[in-house]
């Protein structure tokens, strides 16, 4: 599946990319973009779930719980990254990265405000590349 970034999460993650001391952590986020990038839709389990309270087609990457691609991502920083998936009139759908951040002192508070965040950088990011159309949320 091809990944595409929103230019604000490109920055988060170029500053885990700088920072020596989160440089692992850098290396646990892109891979999981890569296990996304490599299964796409079908990508589950411990790795990612649905944000339920999003009007797209919304989900997130985990760092923590420890998962088959991160066995070892048992402690904080406990990082989510908010991804949603676009559709291409002619081509297979894109995966967005939106936004990252790490909600251990926020918990589940963590979502308030990082959903909303996220929903307008997609569409601010659909409208900058109007060949993609967000697809809204999935029923269960």
């Amino acid at each position: 599946m091809e990944i595409q970034y929103h230019p604000a999460a490109e920055m988060w993650l170029a500053e885990f990319a700088s920072d020596e001391e989160l440089i692992d952590v850098f290396g646990e986020i892109m891979a999981l973009i890569t296990a996304l990038e490599r299964y796409g839709r079908s990508l589950e389990g411990e790795e990612t779930s649905p944000i339920v309270s999003s009007r797209f087609d919304m989900h997130e990457l985990r760092r923590t719980p420890p998962s088959e691609t991160l066995p070892y991502a048992d402690s904080p920083p406990v990082i989510r990254v908010l991804y949603a998936f676009c559709q291409r009139q002619t081509a297979d759908p894109v995966a967005v990265i939106l936004l990252g951040g790490d909600k251990a002192d926020l918990g589940e508070d963590w979502y308030l405000s990082n959903v909303p965040v996220s929903e307008r950088r997609l569409e601010e990011f659909v409208r900058r590349n109007n060949e993609l159309k967000p697809l809204g949320r999935r029923s269960t």
